[in-house]
């Protein structure tokens, strides 16, 4: 017979176990919903605000671009100050240190002795006469200890004053052409437009009209950065179609020409009619051909006739007679002085 404390003890474990699992059976799921992966940091109000930083964004990087393009305006004009400003002209100016070298003899007339002048000089240079302004700036900076990169960006500077130019004639004619809405042009109707017009009466052609539609997206801007950033990419494109930078323009004949000038006078020792001595000698005028390393520097070669004092036939008379000599020398230039342009 069992104890009557062991009894109850095995009748309330009967009851446990029959009510734990009606218990676990009524018992609602409780479900954890997943983290959203794309959702911010800030919650609802950051991916609120977020795309109201887009345009902040934007606006602040076409201000940052807009200053680019100044500061790419004032490196163009100190570039400009360092290139060859009169020999990309054709012309070239300065004082050479020059030798007179014994020639041939004329009339009984001969220099003997090799004596060193100094000649002031004028040279031209053609070849700059007949190229376009971008390669003439190009060819009077670059050369013998000079920069080509800073040549380049003469030259470009060049074709983007020439493409600012050109491009505030097509907007001025936009305006003026009477489209029914200059802020919204489309390229069809620049065509039309131009072809009314007439081939001679036409101030563009129509190859123009690409330049011409990218032209017009400044009068559709009302964003001032915005419309400053598109002014300075319409005026790179224009001035790509004058001058590539990344290519090298050879120069070669563009370093040759003529020179002109009168050495001070010198002493040296002459011979007239066989007799030897010491006589002052008086350059009239030399010339000849020259070469141009660079704006700086010119190398000269050529002729000088000149004079020297005789005895007349008269005792109280003189007489001028004509010498040749031979003339080579080195001269600086007047484009010398934009060394000293400070960046």
């Amino acid at each position: 017979m069992m104890h009557p404390h062991f009894t109850r003890l095995l009748l309330l474990a009967i009851a446990v176990g029959a009510v734990a699992p009606v218990a676990k059976a009524q018992a609602p799921a409780v479900t954890v919903p997943p983290a959203d992966p794309v959702a911010p940091p800030g919650g609802a109000a950051a991916a609120a605000a977020e795309p109201a930083v887009a345009p902040a964004e934007k606006a602040l990087q076409t201000q940052v671009e807009v200053q680019e393009g100044k500061v790419t305006e004032a490196e163009d004009r100190v570039a400009l100050a360092k290139s060859g400003r009169l020999l990309r002209y054709g012309v070239t100016a300065g004082a050479a240190l020059t030798i007179q070298t014994p020639f041939r003899e004329l009339d009984g007339v001969k220099v003997e002795t090799a004596t060193l002048t100094v000649t002031p000089y004028l040279g031209v240079l053609p070849a700059y006469w007949t190229t376009s302004e971008e390669r003439a700036t190009y060819c009077s900076t670059t050369g013998l200890f000079q920069d080509g990169e800073q040549a380049r960006r003469a030259a470009t500077a060049i074709s983007r004053k020439t493409a600012k130019i050109e491009l505030e004639s097509m907007l001025s004619w936009l305006n003026a052409a009477g489209f029914p809405d200059v802020r919204s042009i489309t390229a069809p109707q620049i065509a039309a437009r131009l072809n009314a017009l007439g081939e001679k009466e036409a101030p563009y052609l129509l190859e123009e009209v690409p330049y011409l539609v990218m032209a017009a997206r400044i009068l559709a801007m009302a964003d001032v950065p915005a419309k400053e950033l598109q002014r300075q990419d319409v005026v790179n494109v224009l001035a790509a179609r004058e001058w590539r930078p990344e290519l090298a323009a050879p120069c070669g004949l563009y370093r040759l020409g003529l020179w002109v000038g009168r050495p001070f006078g010198y002493s040296a020792d002459v011979t007239i009619n066989k007799q030897r001595s010491t006589r002052d000698v008086a350059p009239v005028v030399s010339f000849g051909l020259l070469y141009t390393p660079n704006s700086y520097l010119t190398a000269m070669g050529g002729a000088t006739y000149s004079t020297v004092v005789d005895a007349g036939d008269d005792a109280n008379t003189t007489v001028h007679r004509p010498v040749w000599t031979l003339t080579f020398g080195l001269g600086g230039t007047l484009d010398i002085a934009s060394l000293l342009t400070k960046n």
